[in-house]
């Protein structure tokens, strides 16, 4: 598995059978820091929670942005149902990945 934060443009995720990219909303941006912190962290406790891929990178990418609307890190950070009302409205892109017709050894 493999996450990148794409800072303005959202995250993306990509797994052994998928890959997932969801498109950060435009906000007035007061600070930045903490925002990639903050999307990891929302990640990591929905992944535990058993929520799926897809779910849990809107709400990352969701969380991370409305931390950036104050400064100093963890001012702006929301409760979870305004992070949910949020991640429900991002763009959700979704690709399978191929697999490789290459035998294991």
């Amino acid at each position: 598995m493999d996450t990148t934060k794409l800072g303005a443009a959202g995250a993306s995720v990509h797994t052994r059978t998928d890959s997932w990219q969801v498109a950060a909303q435009e906000v007035t941006v007061a600070d930045t820091v903490g925002a990639g912190d903050t999307l990891a962290g929302t990640c990591l406790a929905l992944l535990a929670s058993g929520a799926a891929w897809s779910a849990t990178l809107q709400h990352g990418v969701a969380a991370g942005t409305l931390s950036t609307r104050s400064p100093g890190g963890t001012a702006g950070q929301q409760p979870l149902a305004v992070v949910a009302q949020l991640a429900a409205s991002l763009p959700l892109h979704h690709a399978d990945v191929p697999q490789s017709e290459e035998k294991p050894r």
